[in-house]
């Protein structure tokens, strides 16, 4: 400490307020912390006595944080922890790993450490908590969403996702003609729709148009959603029906 520096009340607010605190605070909190017990405060004299501590040797300056330099009142050398969501600073105490991280250094590079800095990024317990949570939401929207169903309006076939698919893989129609199968169960009967979806059921659906179905080998017109599993007339498979326009 320079024994030729004048006394100053601002610089033992500014000290006490350090000790005060483990947060290790930036210049602009330090300021605002004291501005309503030093009104005549400056945050351009808080930045100043900052400094004329640090150089003193009273307080330590632990790097910049987001942009913003963040200082404490502990003076010894131990390491830091950041969390890059919320930019909490906590003390590391980490005497043992130091000393080997020291004897490493001397045994391999032959160099004698005297001092260090060391800083950790990561997440606090608090933001770890509130990721996890975050997670766990996005997790059940996507479930939620993935649950929905889509009822195709020509053949029946029900399609699960966020939006309906842009053709029908049964019979190629594009996404118009898909319903949302919640607005089908309040147009249709409740015995028509239980809770999970009944594709036979919903082919049953009153609004369902009918189509026609000829079969190619013989003829006959079958009217339903979909062709017959066997032509009643020539026994031949729903493969030998086209359907009618």
């Amino acid at each position: 400490m320079d024994s030729s520096r004048k006394h100053s009340k601002k610089r033992d607010a500014i000290l006490s307020c350090l000790r005060g605190r483990s947060d290790h605070p930036s210049a602009d909190q330090v300021f605002h912390s004291l501005k309503p017990l030093l009104p005549e405060l400056s945050l351009g004299t808080v930045y100043r006595n900052l400094g004329i501590l640090v150089q003193d040797g009273l307080i330590s300056s632990v790097g910049p944080v987001n942009g913003q330099e963040r200082y404490e009142a502990r003076t010894d050398p131990h390491s830091h922890f950041v969390c890059r969501r919320c930019s909490r600073m906590l003390d590391l105490e980490l005497p043992d790993l130091i000393k080997e991280l020291y004897g490493e250094i001397e045994n391999t590079l032959g160099c004698i450490p005297e001092c260090h800095t060391l800083t950790i990024t990561g997440l606090c317990p608090d933001c770890a908590g509130k990721q996890n949570e975050d997670i766990f939401e996005v997790t059940m929207q996507k479930e939620a969403t993935v649950m929905k169903k889509w009822v195709c309006s020509v053949c029946g076939h029900v399609h699960e996702g966020e939006a309906p698919p842009e053709l029908c893989p049964v019979c190629k129609v594009t996404s118009s003609n898909f319903r949302d199968a919640d607005e089908l169960r309040r147009e249709a009967p409740e015995e028509l729709f239980p809770e999970d979806i009944d594709e036979k059921k919903l082919n049953e659906h009153p609004h369902r148009p009918v189509r026609k179905w000829v079969c190619t080998v013989c003829g006959h017109v079958h009217e339903g959603p979909n062709p017959p599993e066997l032509c009643p007339v020539c026994k031949v498979p729903a493969s030998d029906f086209r359907a009618a326009e």
